[in-house]
């Protein structure tokens, strides 16, 4: 899943005709499907027994709300200080 992710950010820092964009995108659906199923697996191993419903929800709630949240205002400051192709570039390092 990391390597998917660093794949798309890679394509999406060199793009230069929107069309070009599109094998990222194709690339989202099995990145994010890697992800998730390896998320929710690893969060039903180690909830205490009897909670794997609120582990998965807690896991949800971070992901859906703080993670998206903090996202867009971190990646759209760097990107609004670095440029978005260098965001990219940046992001796909850290991944």
């Amino acid at each position: 899943s990391l390597l998917s992710y660093v794949i798309r950010f890679l394509i999406y820092a060199s793009v230069s005709n929107p069309w070009h964009a599109l094998p990222a995108e194709a690339l989202r659906g099995a990145t994010f499907a890697c992800f998730w199923a390896a998320s929710t697996s690893h969060a039903h191993k180690i909830s205490p027994v009897g909670l794997t419903t609120t582990m998965l929800g807690f896991m949800q709630g971070i992901y859906g709300g703080i993670g998206q949240s903090m996202g867009s205002l971190i990646g759209g400051g760097l990107s609004a200080f670095m440029g978005t192709a260098k965001a990219f570039y940046f992001y796909a390092g850290v991944d």
